[in-house]
């Protein structure tokens, strides 16, 4: 995994995700990383339970990951551009 900013692009073939870790997910913001906002280049499209592996972030954790404002799952394919948000459920009642 590298987490870069500010550079002009993935290398040929790869993909840049940004990546933005909310509420107990800032846990899992890799070491030396500032904030809760990355950038992951990958070197291709990968699905979203690939990420999630890279970041350490557990199967079973509960989450709910949002791409272009729609929640999507494990299976979900990271392109090019694409920026996910980790965001831990609220129960209310």
């Amino acid at each position: 995994m590298s987490a870069v900013a500010g550079r002009s692009g993935p290398a040929s073939g790869g993909v840049r995700v940004r990546v933005v870790l909310l509420g107990t997910f800032a846990d899992y913001v890799p070491r030396g990383e500032k904030g809760s906002r990355m950038v992951l280049d990958l070197p291709g499209p990968e699905p979203l339970r690939a990420v999630r592996a890279r970041l350490g972030i557990p199967d079973d954790a509960p989450r709910i990951v949002y791409r272009r404002g729609d929640a999507i799952d494990d299976d979900q394919i990271l392109l090019d551009g694409d920026e996910v948000s980790f965001v831990s459920p609220i129960a209310g009642g």
